[in-house]
């Protein structure tokens, strides 16, 4: 929500939750008017007329949604903001069991039925080496690290 605020330069109250749960229940009862949300969490509620999808925070459709536009063809692609999950090592770990865990892991991810579980739950699996996850978090972390400092967000 904060990017959203910051990129489209809107003025909302940002109200975080304690867990998805809690977020679609306000959302359903009427006491938010706005929510980013999972895709497979709240699709049921999209497809029953209970919530309207408006966009996904992809730079392509889901396969899941897939009348849904993303927020690149609604010509806002720095509003992409995936959920994502990673496999990290301790620092000092040896190359070599470096390689070998991430060439098992990209196996592992790359076969169909790892796909289809994951697609199933609205992932889409990049199983990219070490070096491009590590770029790739780089640019995370300068991107939300510009939206906090934006918000105002604090340690409290």
């Amino acid at each position: 929500m904060e990017l959203l605020k910051s990129e489209a330069k809107l003025y909302a109250v940002h109200i975080p939750y304690r867990g998805f749960p809690p977020a679609v229940t306000d959302m359903l009862a009427g006491n938010i008017h706005a929510m980013f949300a999972i895709i497979p969490g709240v699709l049921p509620h999209v497809k029953a007329g209970k919530m309207r999808a408006l966009a996904v925070t992809a730079l392509k459709r889901s396969a899941l949604a897939p009348d849904v536009p993303s927020v690149a063809e609604l010509g806002y692609p720095q509003l992409e903001s995936l959920a994502w999950i990673g496999l990290l090592a301790p620092a000092g770990t040896p190359p070599d069991v470096l390689a070998r865990l991430s060439g098992e892991t990209m196996r592992g991810m790359r076969s169909a039925e790892t796909r289809e579980l994951l697609g199933r739950q609205g992932f889409d699996v990049v199983a990219s080496t070490p070096a491009d996850f590590q770029r790739w978090i780089r640019a995370e972390s300068v991107k939300w690290a510009r939206v906090i400092r934006a918000s105002g967000a604090t340690l409290d």
